[in-house]
């Protein structure tokens, strides 16, 4: 089995602290209005608790290829997707534009189902965005991983498997700008990136 790690960004670290003090300032709030004895503030301190620990189970930890598989390892479990018949995709514009719909962001991984105007339907499972890529499985799922030696990674999975492609074929929609069908420019979608993408 060959592992791959995937580092946290500094983008990623601010926001989890960021997140979890937030909840702990919700929790002093409590504590001081309804004192130590209250049910209220056992409950609010619980579910505090319980809301960073099951997010940092279900957190993407670091990917594995082995046996024919990707796996993405987490403390909780392991997601196992065949790479017989798997695409591998570069693209430098995989990040712009992704809409969240059901995940978590910025809590200790990027993890979830995202909407990209380019891709359509991709699930994110990223620490980081410094050389993220998309896999597009042989059912036609697509996953959006992010390892720090990408290269090597890539490699070990077309051994599985998997083979490159030169690029996405989906091409972007142009949009009509001042009676002009115009392609969405770089700069467009740079506006519209999260800021946890950020390293």
């Amino acid at each position: 089995m060959k592992v791959f790690d995937a580092h946290r960004s500094r983008a990623l670290v601010c926001s989890t602290v960021m997140s979890i003090t937030v909840l702990v300032f919700v929790d002093v709030l409590v504590l001081a209005f309804h004192g130590l004895s209250s049910p209220w503030t056992l409950t609010v301190w619980l579910v505090t608790v319980l809301v960073v620990a099951v997010r940092y189970v279900v957190a993407t930890q670091d990917y594995a290829v082995s046996g024919g598989e990707l796996r993405i390892r987490q403390l909780a479990w392991c997601r196992q997707y065949s790479l017989a018949g798997a695409s591998i995709y570069l693209d430098a514009s995989i990040m712009y534009g992704l809409k969240r719909v059901p995940g978590h962001g910025a809590f200790f991984a990027v993890d979830g189902l995202y909407y990209s105007p380019r891709h359509r339907w991709v699930r994110l499972h990223i620490r980081n965005a410094t050389s993220p890529f998309l896999v597009v499985l042989a059912n036609g799922r697509k996953l959006i991983i992010s390892p720090d030696k990408r290269e090597e990674m890539m490699a070990a999975m077309v051994g599985e498997g998997a083979c490159i492609r030169a690029a996405f074929a989906r091409p972007l929609r142009a949009a009509l700008v001042h009676g002009r069908w115009r392609l969405p420019c770089r700069a467009a979608s740079r506006r519209l990136r999260p800021v946890w993408y950020r390293d």
